[in-house]
This record gives C-alpha cells, sequence and structure tokens, in this order.
C-alpha cells in the first residue's frame, strides 16, 4: 500500500471507497485506534449519518425513541451526549422526549460532524448546544449534567476504556448511560467485528474496578447493525438534580479541557485565567479542546 503523504490523499482514497479506520491500521499497528485515526476517519464520512437517517425513518423512531422514553423516566433537567456526531440521536431524541431539558448540550471531536449537525437541528427545529471536545478530556465542570448518555462513543477507543468513564463520570450528576458494543452480550458476529475495528471491550468490568454503581446491563432493543450490536448500561451517580423544571438554566458548564477551572467568554472566544489558553469559537462552534488552546496571557488585556 502506498502511503498518503497529506490529508488529501486520505480524502481521496476515502472517495474512493477505502475504509480510513483499516487504513490507519495498516499505518499504524497495534492494538488501539490512534486518536488521528478517529478523527479522521468520522471527520470524513461527515454527513454520512444524517443520510442514513433519512433513509431511515422507522430505524429513528425505534432507536431514538426507546433512548428518549429511557430518559423520560430519568426526568433529567439537564442533558448531554458525549460523541454526538452529526447530533442525529441528540435531536431526534430531544424531539421525542415528553419534557424537553432545559439544557441539552452535544460535543465530538470532528469540527465538519458539529457543523453538520448544526445543520440538522436548525432543520428540525430543534436547539441543542454543539461544541468540539475530546471525551479524553471533557471540557465540562464537575457534575455539570444530570443525566449524560453516548451512543457508540466509546466504542473506537480500545485501551481507554477507564479513562473515558472517569470523564463521563467525572461531569454526571446522576445518571450515566452507555449504548456501546459488547463483547460480552453481543452476537458472534459482534465480537469478531469489535476485534477487527479494535472497538472497546468489558466496560461493566471497568466500571466495577472503578466503583460505580451499574443498576442495569443488557441488549439495546434496537441496532444500528446486527454486526455491530449495542448494548445498554446504565450507571447510577445519584447527586441530586439541581431542578426539575425549564426554569432551570445554566450558562457556565464549560471549563478548560486542561486545568477543568471554568472558562469565560471574551471578544467571542473562550478563555482560561490558569492556563491562559484561548479557545477559538470558529463558525459559531467553541473549539475547546487543549489541542486548540493557544497560549495567550495578555488576552484579556490586547484583544
Amino acid at each position: 500500500m502506498t502511503k498518503p503523504k497529506t490529508m488529501r490523499e486520505v480524502k481521496e482514497m476515502y472517495d474512493r471507497g477505502a475504509n480510513i479506520m483499516k487504513l490507519f491500521h495498516e499505518l499504524e499497528p497495534g492494538a488501539t485506534n490512534s486518536l488521528r485515526a478517529i478523527l479522521t476517519s468520522y471527520d470524513l464520512q461527515s454527513g454520512s449519518y444524517i443520510k442514513f437517517v433519512t433513509e431511515h425513518p422507522e430505524f429513528v423512531d425505534n432507536y431514538m425513541g426507546t433512548l428518549a422514553r429511557l430518559l423520560d423516566g430519568m426526568l433529567p433537567a439537564s442533558l448531554l451526549e458525549a460523541g454526538v456526531g452529526e447530533a442525529t440521536t441528540l435531536v431526534n431524541v430531544l424531539a421525542r422526549m415528553t419534557k424537553v431539558p432545559a439544557e441539552a448540550y452535544g460535543f465530538d471531536l470532528a469540527w465538519s460532524r458539529i457543523a453538520c449537525g448544526n445543520e440538522y437541528a436548525a432543520a428540525k427545529k430543534v436547539s441543542p448546544h454543539l461544541f468540539v471536545g475530546n471525551v479524553m478530556e471533557i471540557p465540562i465542570q464537575d457534575d455539570s449534567f444530570d443525566v449524560v448518555y453516548t451512543s457508540h462513543t466509546v466504542e473506537s477507543n480500545r485501551g481507554r476504556e477507564k479513562d473515558i468513564l472517569r470523564e463521563l463520570y467525572r461531569v454526571a450528576r446522576r445518571y450515566l448511560v452507555l449504548l456501546e458494543p459488547s463483547n460480552e452480550l453481543g452476537s458472534e458476529e459482534s465480537k469478531r467485528h469489535i476485534e477487527e475495528f479494535r472497538y472497546c471491550r468489558d466496560l461493566p468490568r471497568h466500571a466495577a474496578e472503578l466503583g460505580y454503581k451499574v443498576i442495569e446491563h443488557r441488549l439495546y432493543d434496537y441496532h444500528w447493525s446486527q454486526r455491530n450490536q449495542t448494548s445498554l448500561m446504565i450507571i447510577e451517580k445519584g447527586l441530586a438534580s439541581q431542578a426539575r423544571d425549564n426554569e432551570y438554566c445554566r450558562t457556565d458548564f464549560y471549563a478548560c479541557p486542561a486545568c477543568k477551572r471554568p472558562l469565560e467568554m471574551h471578544k467571542g472566544n473562550y478563555y482560561c485565567r490558569e492556563c491562559f489558553l484561548v479557545y477559538p469559537v470558529i463558525g459559531g462552534i467553541p473549539c475547546l479542546a487543549t489541542a486548540h488552546g493557544i497560549l495567550a496571557s495578555k488576552y484579556l488585556e490586547k484583544a
């Protein structure tokens, strides 16, 4: 295989039908997927998830409708989807909840997917707050959201399961809901798929070793693909909800991904007084990964 030298060449290979994750497996031998592989693969796919849900309305009703009913029972005043992608799950869940949380947020590693997600949300007349962030260093303050959930987000991160669970648990107040592949519960075909793509493994064991209270673990009712079946795992954190009605409103969820101190808005960008880092807002999208931070100790004075 000829090794691509530029991202444009990778994009051309993707356009010709190459599986980007498998391409990186050849370029980066090992047991895990690199952050670069995950970002590249999902960024180049931007728009494909919207196309899928548009073409499969029955699946949307089943998968998202079931999740909406589950979340309704938790009465969240605030909700965060980690790894929101193009917001296809979050938007359709919010549209099906009987009582929409006052605050609904979502983040993804790829700016292009968030941009697509904002367009999709606007078309559906749903208004979650979407931003760029890394699930390994979530730019949110501790105990911020009543419910945090994922939908095939931990999936690609074999070897990082515990670190990601710690971050998700840190920002949740009451419940952490994980819709992820399962090597324990999935079919033999799903187990082969998990190994082929270096997907996450043993999430219940990792949660137990971290001391988390798993109150439910089973195969989910619906699956994107029978080759990659979805399991449901619910972790109860049990902190009291800050509110249970739509009068609840916060504007200070964001935190510096490096130090977790609150960020402040200044001249259209976010700033950390502790780290002296500026996190840019590009196309209306906050970019809140440490890789985006610009060291600027004089920003508040000079900008």
